[in-house]
């Protein structure tokens, strides 16, 4: 699928004026175009633009390529399969950037991450498994705490803001985990007594115990305004059959 994707996508911006060169098998991105004098930009303004092929709009994907893309001074072309795909990486890419949701006064409910939480004490944050878990903003004025919230409304953990989550104290969290160097895993509470010792991720789930993932903070990825940086093509039966979906169009 990703070839297909990329040759409609780079057919597409070599007729809008582009060249398009393809690194070598593996390298990021996949496909390069490079506008030419005159060439007609897919979205914002004519730069360099990074060809690239997803099958979904997973948001670690769509939001740690964009970032990549724009360290490198180049815009993202995101090349997809419908426009269900395209439309949810526009929602994913407008406003509140980055996000599962956002209430009225702006606070936020995050995605999870592909990290996990360090903690300050060494090792990583825990809390029961089975329930699912979700981190999101609350209070009030400028400054939001961040918590972590079980199914039920029970907070798990809470941190003054985003800005914390870099190392914050075992307290934090129910329990914490670490793999000690005879390659098991043990398990501790929040004051760092003993609990239990597994013999991987896997079994530590199994017995009640499951790693906390990381929010994805998008101002932790990308700072600024991101429109005019991005914008999505759908294919269908190997040829663009939808214009570009972009910040612009929202």
């Amino acid at each position: 699928m990703s070839q297909r994707l990329l040759d409609a996508g780079a057919a597409a911006v070599r007729a809008r004026g582009y060249d398009v060169t393809r690194p070598d098998s593996g390298a990021e991105p996949p496909g390069l175009a490079t506008p030419r004098d005159g060439a007609d930009a897919p979205f914002g303004r004519p730069r360099d633009t990074a060809i690239d092929p997803i099958a979904n709009a997973d948001p670690t994907t769509v939001l740690s390529r964009l970032w990549t893309n724009r360290n490198h001074d180049r815009a993202t072309l995101f090349v997809v399969d419908d426009r269900e795909t395209a439309d949810a990486v526009a929602a994913l890419l407008g406003p509140p950037l980055g996000v599962a949701s956002a209430d009225d006064r702006g606070r936020r409910v995050f995605f999870d991450g592909p990290d996990r939480v360090p903690l300050a004490e060494g090792g990583y944050a825990a809390v029961p498994s089975g329930d699912r878990v979700v981190w999101r903003e609350t209070g009030e004025g400028e400054t939001f705490r961040l918590v972590l919230e079980a199914a039920d409304g029970e907070t798990l953990g809470a941190l003054d803001g985003v800005g914390d989550l870099n190392c914050p104290p075992r307290a934090t969290f129910p329990y914490a985990y670490e793999r000690d160097d005879d390659k098991q895993i043990r398990v501790r509470d929040f004051l760092g007594r003993p609990v239990d010792t597994f013999p991987g991720i896997k079994a530590m789930r199994a017995g009640g115990f499951a790693p906390v993932a990381a929010p994805l903070v998008p101002e932790h990825m990308l700072d600024g305004d991101v429109d005019g940086w991005w914008g999505v093509y759908v294919v269908e039966d190997g040829s663009v059959v939808t214009s570009p979906v972009d910040a612009a169009e929202r």
